[in-house]
């Protein structure tokens, strides 16, 4: 299992993400382009629950969602996993 962590959301929800990188994960990320693409594709990849629901699920309804304090809760640490996890498993 993947170390993950758990954050707490504005509206009383929680988010659970995981904080290593594979190295799949690697590849898939750095072919993703600009900044923003790399967050977004980081999300996609790390995000493991949303408010209740894990997966893709949770992924979709974390894009789907207009509340910006949630956004910067989980982009702060996608971004801390993307910028700094150096010893991450092999896969």
């Amino acid at each position: 299992m993947f170390p993950t962590k758990k954050i707490k959301l504005a509206n009383d929800g929680e988010a659970v993400i995981r904080t290593t990188l594979t190295n799949r994960d690697r590849i898939r990320i750095s072919g993703a382009g600009n900044n923003e693409n790399i967050i977004l594709t980081g999300v996609k990849v790390l995000l493991m629950e949303y408010n209740g629901k894990t997966g893709k699920d949770a992924v979709d309804s974390f894009l789907e969602s207009t509340n910006g304090e949630d956004f910067k809760a989980v982009f702060d640490v996608v971004s801390e996993a993307i910028n700094g996890a150096s010893d991450s498993p092999k896969e």
